[in-house]
C-alpha cells in the first residue's frame, strides 16, 4: 500500500514503475514522457510560432501604453492566437476530417465575439478597432 503522506514525485514514480509492470504483464508498449516530448512540430506551427514570437510582444507592450480597452482588446487577442495555436496543433497531427466540426473553432470564435463586443463606435478611434 502506498503511503498517503509521501511527496508527489514519490507517488508518481510509485504510480509509473507499478504501470510499467502492469505494461510489461500485458505485452503494450507505453510512451514514455521522453518520446512524447520528441515529436516534432509541423513547419507550419513552427511558422505560426515564430510570427507570433516576431509580431506579438511590440503589440503586447504598446497595448499597456494605449489606455484600458487596448489592454482588454490585448487580452483577446492573446488568447486568440493561443486558440489557433491549438488548432493548427489539433490539424497538424490528425488526418483530414471529413467535415470540419465547428466545435474545432468554437475557441477562436468566442474570442472573435469577444473583441467585436469590445468595440465602440463612439470613439475617435472606431476604425481601428475593428476585427
Amino acid at each position: 500500500m502506498i503511503d498517503t503522506t509521501l511527496p508527489l514525485p514519490s507517488l508518481l514514480e510509485a504510480f509509473d514503475a507499478r504501470l510499467a509492470r502492469l505494461e510489461a504483464h500485458l505485452g503494450v508498449e507505453g510512451v514514455s514522457v521522453s518520446d512524447a516530448d520528441s515529436v516534432e512540430l509541423a513547419p507550419q506551427l513552427q511558422a505560426y510560432d515564430e510570427y507570433v514570437t516576431q509580431y506579438s510582444p511590440p503589440f503586447l507592450i504598446a497595448r499597456e501604453k494605449l489606455g484600458e480597452g487596448t489592454r482588454k482588446l490585448g487580452e483577446v487577442t492573446e488568447k486568440a492566437f493561443a486558440a489557433q495555436r491549438a488548432f493548427l496543433l489539433m490539424a497538424s497531427q490528425c488526418k483530414k476530417p471529413a467535415t470540419l466540426k465547428s466545435e474545432h473553432l468554437r475557441d477562436l470564435q468566442a474570442c472573435i465575439g469577444e473583441a467585436n463586443t469590445l468595440r465602440d463606435n463612439r470613439s475617435e478611434f472606431a476604425n481601428h478597432q475593428k476585427c
